[in-house]
């Protein structure tokens, strides 16, 4: 079972850098536009999905680090920083 954690952990460790960039990203674009959208008077549906999507994402990338401390092959307390 720890090679199996390894194989899986070390990769996404690895990866976790990129995917914050990006889910941060994301998630201000998506929140920026919501708030765009609803000063102009946009569509109240619209407004809605752009904020699902932006907490969708950022749940997303809370979840990726609580899957990386559940994989933690070490048995060492692992800290995680945003």
């Amino acid at each position: 079972m720890k090679i199996i954690k390894s194989l899986a952990f070390y990769p996404l460790l690895w990866l976790r850098g990129l995917f914050l960039l990006i889910s941060n990203f994301l998630t201000g674009m998506l929140l920026l536009g919501a708030i765009v959208c609803w000063v102009i008077g946009g569509e109240k549906v619209v407004v809605f999905m752009l904020l699902a999507h932006s907490f969708a994402i950022f749940l997303l990338a809370h979840f990726y680090d609580r899957l990386l401390l559940w994989l933690n092959p070490t048995g060492c307390d692992l800290t995680l920083y945003q």
